[in-house]
């Protein structure tokens, strides 16, 4: 699958970072990876397929799995972003403006991430 070190970017439905029923999930997260950003594209960035609040996890998987997650302190911090502007309106139709450009803050949140992710120095 990933190789250690290796990068990944999942769209991954909003709720599996809060809702009780989901630990397993973070605790599996956590033991296999660095969580290095998390962008939140809100509920119309799907439709009209699905209403769903949905977010991209950017993750780099560890060496060794966690033995204890107290060393979950020694990763850099995570990156949080929100869209606000995801290029769609409730109905699922594209924004765009007059010259027919999408309305959308998905490319100054993608700079903005890029810049500011932190991989490990075996990957740099």
């Amino acid at each position: 699958m990933l190789n250690p070190h290796g990068r990944m970017a999942i769209v991954l439905p909003r709720g599996i970072f809060k809702n009780y029923g989901d630990e397993y999930i973070r605790r599996y997260i956590l033991k296999h990876c660095k969580i290095l950003a998390v962008v939140g594209l809100g509920g119309d960035m799907f439709k009209p397929f699905t209403n769903t609040k949905t977010c991209v996890g950017f993750f780099q998987k560890r060496e060794t799995p966690l033995e204890d997650f107290s060393d979950v302190e020694l990763d850099p911090d995570p990156i949080f972003a929100l869209t606000e502007n995801p290029g769609k309106d409730k109905t699922g139709n594209l924004i765009v403006d007059k010259d027919h450009n999408i309305l959308s803050d998905l490319d100054e949140i993608s700079a903005f991430v890029q810049a500011n992710i932190q991989f490990t120095k075996a990957e740099q």
